[in-house]
């Protein structure tokens, strides 16, 4: 169409042409004007066209990059260029990959699916604080009792009956002392989820509001989680008399943070659900084996007890015993119905059928046929495993309690409390001993120093005392030898003093008054 009008545009400017040349012979008004209007006309058509064009280029890029769009989205596929072969966009899936793995996890859902229990849709959630209770509104109107029987005819109705007009109260919808866990129906990243299990302590119900309030307190100590998730409102909560057993799986993706890369891989969890949904496969499926081989394979602990049970047929009449039925109903919790008269049977007549956990299906030899071993995966109640439990006991033992999560949160935290103790205890004692060995590493610094300082006295000391030491041989030297000169002077001048007496009596004559002395005269 864009190439038709094209070609009637250019006829046209061509036509125009074609007639100023004709009207320039003769000047022809009418022609010339013909021409010109021709002409323009022309022009007007190219703009409109180039502009057709341009719009239409526009367009084209439009539909280019929703397609390129539609391709990525759909296909999760790209075109690098013109005429390119589309490729495939790593760590992106097609929306018909999507819809297989939305089907996938469905299937995976639906098979594992196999909680029931009763619920309530609650319009407001008042968290326990400071010691009070919390309180849980829940609309609608709970179950009137039972109208009483109506009275035979031809009997008298009985005189305590109340009357047929007056009103039957109506039944709460839980107990006191009931335990509930109530979810917020919030998204996650809203700050929905798991509030928390709770005790009920008071069920209250308004006539005039249709409204039955609640009020509950929580079973274990709260923490700062528990505290902060109840710090924000809730307005609309749900509440279940009883959490779901492990076989009940429910997956929530939450968006993790931009900033850090995503640590969990879609794939590699479907993987691990699909092994697990093997496991639920082959619940209820037959063992192969000797029933006696089965049985040690129990006592070793290789198996846990309650996972093998045996498909009976009784070939003479039997009663079980009441400790058989208790602990066969220990391992049924948390299914069994203990006030269901089909599975708390206990007498049994010839061609009836029964399922036994194998050690009882085994203690029954001779009175019954075994038929067939199944592998039972065991439950595990979510209260249980949050409150705790009892257990199978061993042979000839009392039956054990299990702590559950809370008595375990409990008791970690205590012991993380002790280590704190111990923690500011031992920072304590670094401190103290920090500062002492700062004060002995500035003594040593001192110690040092002087060490130094004594080192260098020593050795100056040593050199004094050399030093003297030469001076003193040397004096002594000294000494020995003016000794020496002084004995030998002294004995010159002791024979000088006696030549001088000798020579001085010789010549002087003796003093007159004074006798010589006796004795021998010298001559």
């Amino acid at each position: 169409m864009h190439i038709v009008i094209l070609a009637i545009v250019g006829l046209a400017l061509l036509g125009g042409v074609l007639a100023l040349l004709l009207g320039n012979r003769g000047w022809n008004w009418g022609t010339v004007v013909a021409a010109v209007l021709v002409l323009l006309a022309a022009t007007g058509y190219l703009y409109l066209a180039a502009r057709i064009l341009e719009r239409e280029r526009s367009w084209r890029e439009v539909v280019s990059r929703y397609e390129a769009d539609i391709l990525a989205v759909r296909d999760a596929k790209k075109i690098a260029g013109p005429g390119a072969e589309p490729t495939s966009i790593p760590k992106k899936s097609s929306v018909a990959e999507l819809a297989d793995t939305r089907s996938r996890w469905t299937r995976s859902l639906n098979r594992v699916e196999t909680w029931r229990g009763r619920h309530w849709q609650g319009t407001g959630f008042t968290p326990p604080k400071d010691g009070a209770a919390g309180t849980i509104v829940i609309g609608g109107e709970p179950p009137a009792e039972p109208p009483a029987a109506a009275a035979p005819a031809g009997e008298a109705p009985v005189a305590d009956a109340p009357a047929a007009a007056e009103p039957v109260a109506p039944r709460p919808p839980l107990n006191q002392g009931a335990e509930v866990a109530v979810f917020d129906e919030a998204p996650v990243e809203e700050g929905g989820g798991f509030l928390g299990l709770f005790r009920v302590s008071m069920v209250e119900f308004d006539a005039a509001a249709r409204r039955t309030t609640i009020s509950v307190v929580p079973i274990a100590d709260p923490d700062k989680h528990d505290l902060q998730a109840w710090s924000r409102p809730h307005d609309a909560v749900v509440v279940f008399e009883n959490l779901p057993v492990d076989r009940w799986l429910g997956y929530y993706r939450t968006p993790g943070p931009a900033a850090e890369p995503e640590k969990t891989d879609p794939q590699k969890l479907l993987e691990s659900v699909e092994r697990r949904l093997k496991d639920f496969e082959s619940h209820g499926e037959a063992v192969e084996g000797e029933p006696e081989a089965l049985l040690e394979r129990i006592k070793s602990g290789a198996v846990a007890a309650g996972r093998y049970w045996a498909e009976v047929q009784f070939e003479a009449d039997h009663e079980l015993d009441p400790q058989v039925v208790d602990r066969i109903k220990l391992l049924l919790q948390p299914e069994i119905n203990r006030e269901d008269p089909r599975r708390a049977r206990t007498a049994f007549e010839p061609g009836d059928t029964a399922t036994f956990d194998l050690e009882t299906a085994l203690s029954l030899a001779g009175k019954v046929k075994i038929l067939r071993v199944v592998d039972r995966r065991p439950l595990v109640d979510g209260a249980t495993a949050i409150l705790g439990g009892s257990v199978l006991p061993g042979e000839g033992g009392d039956r054990l309690r299990t702590d559950g999560i809370a008595a375990l949160r409990r008791r970690l935290e205590a012991d993380i409390a002790a280590l704190d103790r111990e923690i500011s205890r031992l920072e304590a004692a670094t401190a103290s001993v920090g500062a002492k060995n700062a004060i002995l590493s500035t003594e040593g610094d001192d110690l040092a120093a002087d060490l130094k300082n004594w080192q260098r006295d020593v050795a100056a000391a040593t050199a004094t005392v050399a030093a003297f030491e030469g001076r003193l041989r040397e004096v002594s030297q000294r000494l020995a030898a003016d000794v020496q000169a002084i004995g030998a002077l002294g004995r010159a001048v002791n024979d000088a003093f006696g030549r001088l007496a000798v020579a001085v009596d010789q010549i002087a004559p003796a003093p007159d008054a004074v006798a010589p002395a006796p004795g021998p005269a010298t001559p």
